[in-house]
């Protein structure tokens, strides 16, 4: 998200695989605290929660306050705004949907809008659900009518009928699919396109598809009183507090709350079904960090220099259907997607 503040406390993430009971004084438990200490005291961060998946085992650790002052103290449980994680939760919904909704990643975005709207297009084609889920659609980062009228919670007053009227007016600066351009705009138009064909909300959609499915009971657009008291309380750099965002119209782009509970139990979820056979390398937000990784890998496996290890590469003019792919490879790995480096 395009960030006023700075997020107020911090939540991170991580997989390892290492030994699942480690005495108070290892590397790991050093790493965890100086992670935390450069996020509390050179960010000005009042609490910081980290999660960590080690050798199938859960492990949270919780330091600092919710807020400056709170005496609150942060642990598993405790609600941070995750923003632009959001959009990964969209784009599994995308996925999900492709696969059993009658949903084409090659259909355009104005099948699921209304015949009063009138998407951006080129003159080659349509913008397609791909393009905004790749951000390839042509659209800008933000929309253009996009005035906040309180800075401190600045899409809470942002409505559908504002970006309709944007996306009726707006001329595209670029071709589609032609360039890389991070958009809020694409990726909250999505949630709101997917939830409309699901006869939804997009709270619904998801909960439906991903939240209740995992158990995430902690992870909401809205807050109910239980998830407000255990809410973080966003903070300016100067670690003066700030105020939480509400994101209804763009939502799909960054308005969910969570807990790092909820959050281990979705990359859990990853964990448990497996590598896939096939790897969508257009829904990395780093797809060259990842090509990067498997080519260390394979290099490392093989005993090869990287710089001798590649892809080949089959250039394809429709979607390629990965159910074809029985297995995955020995070796290496099997990716499917438009990519420009």
């Amino acid at each position: 998200m395009n960030n006023i503040t700075a997020v107020a406390s911090a939540c991170f993430l991580a997989t390892l695989a290492s030994a699942q009971s480690e005495p108070a004084g290892d590397a790991l438990t050093r790493h965890i605290r100086e992670l935390a200490g450069e996020a509390i005291y050179e960010r000005g961060s009042p609490g910081v929660a980290i999660g960590l998946i080690a050798n199938g085992q859960r492990r949270v650790h919780g330091f600092g306050e919710l807020s400056t002052g709170s005496e609150r103290s942060i642990d598993a449980n405790s609600v941070f705004e995750i923003g632009s994680i959001t959009k990964v939760v969209t784009c599994l919904a995308l996925a999900m949907m492709s696969s059993d909704a009658g949903l084409s990643l090659e259909d355009p975005v104005q099948k699921l809008l209304p015949d009063s709207v009138s998407m951006p297009r080129s003159e080659e084609r349509e913008i397609l659900l791909l393009d905004i889920a790749t951000h390839h659609s042509g659209l800008p980062r933000m929309p253009t009518n996009f005035k906040p009228g309180d800075r401190r919670n600045p899409y809470a007053d942002y409505t559908v009928a504002q970006m309709y009227e944007f996306l009726n007016d707006h001329q595209l600066r670029r071709g589609i699919g032609e360039k890389y351009e991070y958009s809020n705009l694409a990726m909250g138009l999505l949630g709101h396109a997917l939830a409309r064909r699901d006869k939804s909300s997009y709270q619904g959609l998801i909960t439906a598809r991903i939240l209740k499915p995992l158990g995430m009971t902690s992870t909401s657009l809205k807050l109910d009183k239980a998830m407000r008291s255990r809410l973080a309380r966003p903070h300016l750099k100067n670690g003066l507090d700030a105020h939480n965002w509400d994101i209804p119209t763009l939502a799909g782009a960054g308005g969910l709350r969570s807990s790092v509970h909820d959050m281990l139990t979705f990359l859990q979820a990853w964990i448990d079904n497996g590598i896939p056979n096939v790897f969508w390398i257009s829904g990395f937000y780093f797809p060259q960090a990842f090509i990067t990784g498997t080519q260390q890998n394979y290099a490392r496996k093989v005993g090869s220099p990287i710089d001798l290890v590649g892809f080949d590469f089959v250039v394809l003019n429709h979607v390629y259907d990965t159910s074809g792919v029985p297995e995955k490879p020995e070796s290496g790995s099997i990716i499917n997607g438009p990519y420009l480096e």
